[in-house]
């Protein structure tokens, strides 16, 4: 019978070689793991039309969607609703772009983020009626001497 810390021993070094052989071939873009594998059925399986990054949001091309690598951030994993956003016009962006392309708007938001709905119902905001400047209701008068105000939604 064998010894049995030459068996620990063995399985130690099978699993750590086992490791280093999935690390290797992740690495080389040989291998996937169980997110990225789920990921490709998703996409193999969906009647989706359009494709989108989930690393970095950018829309994949039907090249970039057969090569299972997004061209910009080199992401496997691909998803057919928009990762990110336009804070603005709610179109969907790369967050590696500089703008928007729709609207030229600097900021992007996660889709399924609450920001959307809170941008959707915004908080009302009121503007002197002669300089227009922020005011609060509870101001007696604006700094300019104004004492109606705008009810404003977008500041």
């Amino acid at each position: 019978m064998a010894d049995p810390s030459f068996n620990a021993k063995a399985r130690t070094i099978a699993s750590l070689t086992a490791k280093a052989t999935v690390d290797l071939m992740q690495n080389r873009g040989l291998g996937l793991n169980v997110n990225e594998v789920r990921s490709v059925l998703e996409a193999v399986d969906s009647d989706a039309s359009e494709f989108y990054c989930r690393g970095c949001g950018h829309p994949l091309s039907s090249d970039e969607v057969k090569q299972a690598r997004c061209g910009i951030c080199k992401s496997r994993q691909a998803t057919d609703t928009p990762t990110f956003r336009c804070a603005s016009c709610k179109e969907p962006i790369s967050i590696k772009a500089e703008s928007c392309p729709h609207c030229g708007c600097r900021d992007a938001i996660r889709s399924n983020s609450k920001t959307v709905v809170s941008v959707r119902n915004p908080v009302p905001h009121f503007t002197c009626k002669d300089c227009l400047r922020p005011v609060k209701l509870e101001q007696p008068s604006c700094s300019c001497g104004g004492r109606e105000a705008y009810r404003t939604v977008v500041r």
